[in-house]
């Protein structure tokens, strides 16, 4: 008597565990098809010939399919054109992670309670955005060709400085800004007219509901990352 229920539990958790892998199955296979389904939507809504990666977190997958709510959705895309008021800009490595995203099972209805997009503007880009010739200065630093007026004759002169978002207004300023003519050093001080002017040309432009965090200089150009709140995923093209 003692062997048979023995052997009635093993075969009850034995059936537990085929159920439970059967299950974890199904959800994996739901969570693939909905990414690809949602990677699909959004490249053809943005309007991009470039394909998307979409990671839905959270688990199980299929609690997301009921309420309509994922916790974690990432978007990944090898290049990406942002617009506002018909200025547009072509970004690289761009991620969009967001949280708490409703209507998941319509992605072009998707909402993020968070969003924050991280990517990187080629100095090309940043350069056809301002006008003017921006390039890596090394590190941290970006360098801008222009000309200023010094004891009433323009100079050309090549100044760099450090690109950093204002905490308060979320625009572009230049910090630390160094440039030197006949290899004579220029004040800091002369220079602050120049690097409010330059930082006034580099208009990148916002999707609506998003604003500039942080900026950072590169070799490969201008990393930035951009946050708002209650956003459409959608709002990124």
């Amino acid at each position: 008597m003692g062997r048979r229920r023995s052997r009635g539990a093993l075969a009850t958790l034995v059936a537990i565990a085929v159920l439970l892998a059967v299950a974890v199955g199904l959800d994996a296979l739901a969570r693939t098809v909905v990414e690809r389904q949602a990677a699909q939507a959004l490249q053809q809504d943005l309007g991009t010939s470039q394909p998307l990666s979409v990671s839905i977190g959270g688990w199980p997958f299929s609690l997301a399919l009921i309420t309509g709510t994922a916790r974690t959705v990432t978007v990944m895309a090898p290049q990406l054109t942002l617009s506002r008021n018909g200025q547009k800009v072509t970004v690289s490595d761009a991620e969009a992670v967001a949280t708490s995203v409703h209507d998941v099972r319509r992605p072009a209805d998707a909402v993020a309670g968070t969003l924050r997009v991280t990517a990187t503007v080629s100095w090309a880009e940043v350069s056809r955005l301002a006008g003017v010739t921006i390039s890596s200065a090394g590190g941290d630093r970006a360098r801008f060709t222009d000309t200023i007026s010094l004891l009433g004759a323009d100079v050309a002169v090549t100044i760099s400085a450090v690109p950093a978002i204002d905490p308060a207004t979320h625009s572009l300023v230049l910090r630390d800004p160094r440039a030197s003519v006949a290899g004579v050093q220029i004040p800091a001080s002369a220079l602050a007219s120049v690097t409010g002017s330059l930082a006034s040309k580099i208009d990148l432009p916002a999707p609506v509901g998003l604003a500039y965090d942080s900026v950072q200089a590169s070799t490969a150009g201008m990393r930035v990352a951009l946050s708002g709140a209650d956003v459409r995923l959608t709002a990124l093209g």
